[in-house]
């Protein structure tokens, strides 16, 4: 009799614990929508608890067995581009809580950098539609394993209409990786995707190819003409390489003309190596010629010769390429300048053109 007592006094406690539990266990449900339209695939959590569940094709969801409580319920969507969007909202449960519509932000996206540069581009993407905004941070990293964690801040707008940024101080001929995060008052409200871009080499001759003339002097900007008497170094604007300008030296006698330019001491990095290249169309040799070029430093004792070219007797050319490459020396100069002049006889040829100078790193 004793026994059966107790078994029935167990049977009815663990019926009452069962119902209490029921009763005091609810459910939230809702409808997940973005941009007026359902969200599918999104995932809803509570904080605390390893309730979840996802969003079907109609932006619905349910969470059930959940406690009485003070929670943070979040909704979260992860696209295929990398990109993803979240929020986060309060709610007090003490029945059932039915969400008619839960707005999530839409997912902002990096598009393509552009202009890029040796040192710079652009990046640019999409305005956030957060009701509660904040801020984006924009991070930069030298890998795709791109997070707040792992990445370097270079950009904060606080203005949602700001979604374009110049990226500067990059390296030349160097992939650098991009993620913006977007940000409210207590946190994340979605990251972007990750793009990459890798920057060109640098070019360290300016306007070599002669495009940019200056009116006052008929001259390219940024090159300097010695012995301008002479007169023998002119733009030609009927026969280039590429573009619509070269220069042409008519009828060259001996060393009286020369072009140079002149170049930052910052750009050329001891022991770097570098390749010099330029293009040259001549006329007919009738006797001796030569094309030199050469790179020293002012201030300094610093001087790299390009090994001298001799053309003689040679019938009138087509463009031809020519290159050279050197090891930049520690030494430290006010600067450096780049020379080119053309030695000939009296006689020896009718016109030289030039064009195209370039000088990279390699």
């Amino acid at each position: 009799m004793k026994k059966n007592a107790f078994t029935l006094l167990c049977f009815l406690f663990l019926m009452y614990s069962c119902s209490k539990e029921t009763f005091d266990s609810f459910s939230i449900e809702g409808n997940v929508k973005s941009k007026s339209k359902a969200v599918e695939g999104a995932i809803a959590s509570i904080s605390g608890l390893t309730l979840r569940t996802t969003t079907n094709s109609d932006g619905y969801f349910k969470l059930l067995n959940v406690p009485k409580g003070n929670y943070d319920l979040t909704i979260s969507k992860s696209n295929s581009n990398g990109s993803f969007s979240e929020k986060t909202s309060a709610v007090t449960v003490e029945n059932n809580v039915v969400i008619n519509e839960f707005l999530l932000p839409q997912a902002v996206e990096l598009l393509e950098p552009d202009s890029i540069k040796s040192n710079s581009l652009k990046l640019a993407w999409n305005s956030s539609d957060a009701l509660d905004f904040r801020e984006y941070k924009v991070y930069q990293h030298n890998s795709s394993g791109l997070d707040e964690s792992t990445g370097t801040l270079v950009h904060v707008a606080t203005n949602a209409s700001d979604t374009s940024f110049i990226v500067a101080d990059l390296n030349p001929q160097s992939e650098y990786f991009f993620r913006v995060y977007v940000m409210n008052e207590y946190g994340k409200l979605g990251g972007s995707n990750i793009i990459s871009a890798k920057t060109p080499n640098r070019e360290l001759i300016l306007n070599g190819s002669f495009e940019d003339v200056e009116s006052s002097t008929g001259f390219p900007k940024e090159w300097k003409l010695d012995s301008p008497n002479n007169g023998a170094y002119a733009i030609d604007n009927q026969v280039s390489k590429d573009g619509k300008n070269s220069i042409r030296i008519d009828k060259p006698q001996g060393v009286g003309n020369m072009i140079y330019q002149l170049i930052r001491p910052e750009l050329l990095v001891a022991n770097q190596r570098y390749k010099l290249s330029y293009w040259v169309k001549h006329t007919k040799f009738v006797d001796y010629g030569e094309y030199k070029t050469y790179l020293d430093g002012s201030s300094c004792n610093f001087n790299v010769s390009i090994p001298i070219i001799n053309v003689t007797s040679l019938p009138a050319s087509d463009w031809e390429l020519y290159e050279y490459e050197f090891t930049c020396p520690a030494i430290s100069c006010s600067n450096y300048q780049l020379h080119f002049y053309f030695y000939g006889t009296k006689n020896g040829v009718d016109k030289v053109w030039i064009d195209n100078f370039s000088l990279k790193s390699i």
